[in-house]
């Protein structure tokens, strides 16, 4: 795109705002003003992962959306949009854009700017790809959005580099984050800008929108009331909340800022004094598992998401989706575990022992998991269970934003199940449920339970995992659940049942009372 065409196209965008904000009427939000954005010779933006941010006054705020776009979600976000006048960024993923072409042409043509994702939003990420599929998925894709928002035309043309292609908006964002450094040269040579973000919805966790919108709003007033904040178009819980968002934004006096692409290079600012990338501390402590799940692929095709047109859709979890690696439950992974070796008095002094190593009954238990570094797969543990379906790692992970939300997203199958405090369930049942409805992969449910375990919402013992009482009242802020707490028995029925001890009654599983 030239310097003249980009010039054009801006004065084109400001007037018709100005047109669209009297339409539009002081109730509504609207859209305050258009910021040019250039990235020649390159740019790295949004403070999550990147030293320096695009400018903002206080209480302004860049709402942008990836993995778009998705039949249902997408078009409730653009009507709710349009209705507040607002525009927004979308960074589409390509199979996607292919897909439903009407509908990331409408994102254009409502004023929204529309950038790019990927091809495929490759699982774990695009570092699990050599150099050349990793080019060749962010060509793909490129080519893919551009045909179907912009109705650009590449016949008989075969683009090698993406300055080739003289993109409309020359922006990319990196599913998880996760960029290369040869990645990053690369689009730098090809004056490509590499967008991250000031916070996130976290909406790749399952949440109700009420949730979604208070932990928006939160993260906003801890960003300093500013921030380009990331959500997730292909989710319905986000399609609900954003009518909600925008209409708190405009009572709390935020203004909406829109991005386009520009001339030169920025504009930009440094971050704070004492910056870190979040991201990567995140990427890095969750290498060794995501290698683990790539399957040690050096070479070929990793699995990706089901195209847009499957039922399913496709998952906003930064790291992963739903679906791609399937869980398969092992014989007994749910109902009673064997407990063959163990003598009902033991199991009892064992339990007197585990309690007694806390004040009291709500701390979560302080020994550790029962199988350990060095105990190999499916043999019993310190008390002859049988674990089978479970791999324990008695490792010190980093506490990581990511395990605090996936912990969240454990607490709400408590809450779903209308568990107590100070009830239990089986690790199995918890695993099955965690993997099926929120992750897709098992080291997600680890992280998880050892944050939960760690902030003392739950205690895992004896193949059962227990709501503690601080795990109760942490609840309070998951979906709106407000259990009744239970008072502490004295007696030896009670002391199980504060260790989660199922009782059976008509076939099936209960937790005690």
């Amino acid at each position: 795109m030239s310097m003249r065409t980009m010039a054009a196209l801006l004065a084109l965008i400001l007037s018709t705002g100005a047109v669209a904000a009297a339409v539009c009427g002081p109730e509504r939000l609207g859209t305050s003003r258009v910021v040019a954005v250039g990235t020649e010779g390159g740019l790295e933006v949004g403070l999550k992962t990147y030293p320096r941010t695009i400018p903002l006054a206080e209480h302004e705020v860049i709402i942008t959306f990836d993995d778009g776009p998705e039949a249902t979600n997408t078009p409730k976000i653009l009507d709710a949009l349009a209705a507040e006048c607002v525009r927004a960024t979308f960074f589409e993923i390509g199979r996607n854009a292919e897909g439903l072409p009407r509908i990331a042409r409408r994102e254009v043509l409502d004023g929204h700017t529309v950038a790019h994702h990927t091809w495929s939003h490759p699982q774990p990420t695009l570092r699990f790809m050599t150099e050349a599929a990793a080019r060749a998925d962010i060509l793909r894709g490129m080519i893919a959005v551009e045909k179907a928002a912009y109705g650009r035309d590449f016949s008989g043309v075969e683009p090698k580099e993406p300055k080739d292609l003289k993109l409309e908006a020359p922006w990319f964002r990196f599913p998880g984050f996760a960029d290369t450094v040869d990645l990053r040269s690369w689009f730098a040579a090809n004056n490509v800008g590499i967008f991250g973000v000031d916070l996130w919805a976290s909406d790749w966790i399952k949440m109700t929108p009420e949730e979604e919108l208070r932990l928006v709003m939160n993260r906003l007033d801890k960003n300093g009331h500013r921030g380009m904040l990331l959500m997730h178009d292909n989710h319905p819980w986000t399609a609900e909340m954003v009518p909600m968002l925008l209409k708190e934004l405009k009572a709390k006096g935020y203004r909406v800022v829109h991005m386009v692409a520009g001339p030169g290079n920025g504009p930009t600012v440094p971050a704070a004094p004492g910056w870190s990338s979040e991201t990567a501390r995140v990427v890095n402590a969750l290498k060794p598992r995501l290698e683990k799940a790539a399957g040690k692929v050096s070479n070929g095709p990793i699995p990706v998401k089901p195209a847009p047109t499957e039922s399913r859709g496709s998952s906003g979890h930064p790291f992963g989706s739903r679906g791609v690696r399937p869980f398969r439950r092992t014989p007994g992974a749910r109902g009673a575990r064997s407990i063959r070796r163990v003598s009902p008095w033991r199991l009892r002094l064992q339990s007197v022992v585990l309690l007694s190593q806390n004040s009291h009954s709500g701390d979560s238990v302080s020994n550790p998991p029962i199988h350990g570094r060095g105990t190999r797969r499916g043999r019993p543990g310190f008390l002859g269970l049988l674990h089978k379906n479970i791999a324990w790692e008695v490792t010190a992970m980093a506490r990581l934003p990511a395990d605090e939300d996936y912990a969240r997203a454990l607490l709400s199958i408590f809450q779903a199940k209308a568990i107590k405090a100070r009830q239990s369930l089986r690790i199995g049942e918890v695993r099955d449920s965690f993997l099926r409805l929120n992750m897709g992969r098992p080291f997600d449910f680890d992280a998880a339970l050892e944050y939960a375990e760690s902030q003392r919402w739950l205690s895992p013992a004896l193949g059962m995992i227990r709501l503690t009482g601080d795990g109760d009242e942490e609840m309070h802020t998951v979906v709106g659940f407000y259990p009744r707490v239970e008072p502490a028995h004295a007696s030896w029925a009670g002391l199980l049942a504060r260790l989660g001890k199922p009782v059976r009654s008509s076939g099936d599983l209960k937790t005690a009372p």
